[in-house]
């Protein structure tokens, strides 16, 4: 819902602006034009508040696959201990 919300206060900000420039004495084509650079500096706003969220969530991504790489290597390391301990085991005499 929120961005549904800024959407529309997006367009109401692009109506403003062009409703002024019309105030201005702008002729309606530039009025029009104001009031769409309005609504695409919005939208610029939101990408980059949208680029902003996907660096975090691939930082987010990058320190779990590292940790999860991490892991894996131990589990690596505790099975040839297992492996090994089991093979003296067995090579022992009963």
């Amino acid at each position: 819902m929120t961005g549904l919300r800024r959407a529309l206060n997006h367009a109401v900000f692009a109506l403003g602006v062009a409703s002024l420039g019309a105030e201005l004495g702008f002729k309606a084509d530039w009025a029009l034009i104001l009031g769409l650079l309005g609504l695409a500096s919005g939208v610029f706003l939101r990408i980059g508040s949208l680029e902003g969220r996907i660096a975090r969530v691939e930082d987010s991504v990058s320190y779990i696959r590292s940790r999860l790489d991490n892991i894996d290597h131990r589990l690596s390391e505790a099975r040839e201990d297992i492996s090994s301990l089991c093979a003296t085991r067995s090579s022992r005499p009963s």
